[in-house]
Order: structure tokens, then C-alpha cells, then sequence
């Protein structure tokens, strides 16, 4: 996910300073997605300062603190927006999951043991299923955030029930079995 799209988007709702954006992106679920040290954001923000796509509206000085600088948005950051909003819906989808190169090897190791290691895995998946559920408020603050969340649940769902038939597998002894791809696509 391309930062400058993450601050100039920030910007486009309201002038802001950097330690907003950061909070922003932590509470709006991009957190799971762009990690952000305070340096990267930093020298991220400068580059758009440097390139014109942002302006200082403002700097507060408050008391002992450190100052707080605060941002808006160009018209040459709002045309480059633009640019960066449709580069990253172009962007080609390649879906990852970090237990993939184990699952290659699966057959050579404990079948009792991966169980109960993807059980607690499901058991952590179900758990942030719950969360999400419980915490509804987040969507409501931001209406692309519906759609990511959409997309979070429905593949977490499909995760659970692909977990689940890993795990039965596993407890049948079957993880060094061939199976059929055809079966895979008899319905698609």
C-alpha cells in the first residue's frame, strides 16, 4: 500500500498534523495492512511537503511540548491523489498466508501436533471474527472501511472452514494422502 496515497487521503477529509495520520491509520484498520514507524510517516510526509503536494497550514507551539506542524492538501496533491487512488486499485492481487510453505510438508510431521497447532490458530481467528463483530463503531467512522472489513470477514470465514477440514485431516491421519484438484473446481 503506497503511504503517500494513506496521507494525501488523510488529507483530503481535513487538515492534519503527522502524529493524526499516524493515529488515523491505527484506528481505521490500516494498521493490519501498512506498517508505519514514526520516521517512515516523517520522511513521507516531508517528501510531499518537498514535492508540493502538501503545505503548512499551521505550526502550534504548545507549552514545553514539541511543536505540531500541521498539513493540507495541495491542488497538485489532490491531482496526484487521483493518480495514486486508481495506481493502487490497479494493483494485481496476490493472496498470501504464512502457513503455505508448511502445509508443503505436512505429511512429515506430527498430525497430532499440527492439529492442535491450527486448533489454536482457528481459535485465534474466531476470536478476531468476535472482535470485529463486537466492534462495529470502526465502519461506521469511514464507508471504504465497510468494504475492507467485508472482504476481512468473508476471507477469515473461508479460513475457518479451510482450518477446519486441514484439522480433520490431520486428526484422520490423511495431511499425506493425494487428493484430486478436480475435485477443487467441480463447482466453479
Amino acid at each position: 500500500m503506497s503511504l503517500k496515497l494513506v496521507i494525501l487521503g488523510s488529507l483530503m477529509k481535513k487538515n492534519r498534523y503527522p502524529y493524526e495520520i499516524k493515529q488515523l491509520i491505527n484506528e481505521s484498520y490500516l494498521k493490519n495492512y501498512i506498517k508505519v514507524q514514526d520516521g517512515t510517516l516523517y520522511y513521507a510526509i516531508d517528501k510531499c511537503y518537498k514535492e508540493k503536494l502538501i503545505e503548512v497550514v499551521e505550526v502550534r507551539h504548545e507549552n514545553k511540548r514539541p511543536s505540531k506542524t500541521i498539513y493540507r492538501i495541495t491542488d497538485q496533491g489532490r491531482i496526484r491523489f487521483q493518480q495514486e487512488l486508481y495506481d493502487q486499485l490497479k494493483e494485481s492481487f496476490v493472496f498470501r498466508n504464512p502457513i503455505f510453505p508448511a502445509l508443503i510438508y505436512t505429511e512429515f510431521g506430527n498430525t497430532g501436533e499440527i492439529a492442535v497447532i491450527l486448533e489454536d490458530r482457528l481459535k485465534h481467528i474466531e476470536e478476531h471474527l468476535r472482535d470485529l463483530k463486537n466492534n462495529r463503531k470502526v465502519a461506521d467512522a469511514n464507508p471504504g472501511l465497510f468494504y475492507i472489513l467485508k472482504n476481512v470477514i468473508i476471507h477469515y470465514q473461508a479460513e475457518c472452514v479451510w482450518l477446519r477440514n486441514i484439522i480433520q485431516d490431520a486428526k484422520d491421519h490423511k495431511l499425506g494422502e493425494t487428493k484430486s484438484l478436480s475435485e477443487l473446481f467441480k463447482d466453479i
